[in-house]
């Protein structure tokens, strides 16, 4: 239960545009990946899909000063269809990120495998992560995208998967979100155990989603991007300027 506790002020950078946003989220970013190879020899970053995150991303490959193959990709969640299939997350993360810099092909962790259905995906997705990050599995970074119905990952409004506390990832049965198919998510324990999570958001439209995020009253199941106030790491929500026209001034800069 979430309720009567007391929420986490959110650090937030807001910008003019979202092109401005993600070249400070970019160095945020840049700076946590060169320690985390000095300190581990490794960065592990879960990455969003969906356009939240695209100026994100772009930003990221114009850098010079990332070493790309220190890097440990997963998927925050994932549609459960081949990659050959045009609602697939991570060919979307290809076209976006991923084929423009060297990650080498062996450090992307695809959430889908032919054969299984999306259970079985998120259980052998699960093993990957505990394998490579031990146990309990810790991530350096989790990349996050907001709804405009405040859902994150691939947990909407009413999730069961909001509760979940043993699973690190679970599948979801034809959840009501667009395009209509089973998908597989990483839980709420994920992003409370990462060491740094940036919540993207842009657009006017995600004003409310933004508002009830991070400066309305708790509740979870109704804003699922308030998961972000549970994470024991560094949280920013980096957002532009048309995102944070609803938030109060005084907290607009924080």
């Amino acid at each position: 239960m979430h309720t009567a506790k007391v929420a986490r002020v959110i650090a937030r950078v807001v910008a003019p545009t979202a092109a401005d946003g993600a070249l400070l989220a970019s160095a945020w970013i840049a700076e946590r990946a060169r320690r985390a190879v000095f300190e581990r020899g490794a960065f592990t970053v879960a990455l969003a899909g969906g356009e939240s995150p695209r100026a994100l991303y772009a930003a990221l490959r114009a850098r010079d000063d990332i070493d790309w193959r220190a890097w440990e990709v997963f998927l925050g969640d994932e549609r459960a269809v081949p990659e050959s299939d045009a609602r697939s997350v991570l060919r979307g993360l290809r076209g976006a990120l991923l084929a423009h810099v060297p990650v080498p092909a062996r450090q992307v962790h695809a959430m889908y495998a032919p054969g299984l259905d999306a259970d079985a995906l998120a259980r052998a997705y699960e093993d990957t992560l505990r394998a490579t990050l031990g146990e309990p599995a810790v991530l350096d970074l989790v990349v996050l995208g907001l709804g405009r119905d405040a859902r994150t990952l691939a947990l909407h409004p009413g999730c069961a998967a909001l509760a979940e506390r043993a699973r690190d990832v679970v599948a979801l049965s034809n959840p009501p979100m667009e395009p209509p198919v089973d998908r597989i998510t990483l839980t709420p324990p994920m992003v409370e155990r990462a060491r740094a999570v940036v919540l993207v958001a842009h657009g006017a439209a995600k004003a409310p989603a933004v508002l009830s995020v991070c400066e309305g009253p708790d509740d979870r199941s109704g804003a699922p991007g308030q998961l972000v106030r549970d994470a024991r790491g560094e949280v920013i929500a980096v957002l532009d300027e048309p995102a944070a026209a609803l938030m109060p001034s005084e907290a607009s800069n924080d």
